[in-house]
């Protein structure tokens, strides 16, 4: 493989390293905010209902990502 080809593909690596971690942060930003309306007293229940079910999600997705890429050095990365 050319040094071109393999510049070009440690570029792309860092592309998609950096869209990871903007990922892993949108989600754990969605995340808190699920967390901020569910321990709100004043959240009516079929709001409540509707977040919590999308919390378990965001929490689903973040193992996911967390796998692929690790956060705070844990996960296999792999």
């Amino acid at each position: 493989m050319a040094y071109e080809d393999m510049q070009e593909l440690l570029m792309l690596a860092r592309k998609m390293y950096e869209d990871l971690e903007q990922l892993i942060e949108v989600y754990h930003q969605r995340q808190r905010s699920a967390t901020t309306i569910l321990d709100d007293p004043n959240t009516r229940m079929e709001q409540r209902t509707r977040v919590h079910g999308k919390k378990e999600v965001y929490r689903d997705i973040l193992l996911e990502l967390n796998r692929i890429l690790p956060i705070n050095g844990e996960g296999d990365g792999g």
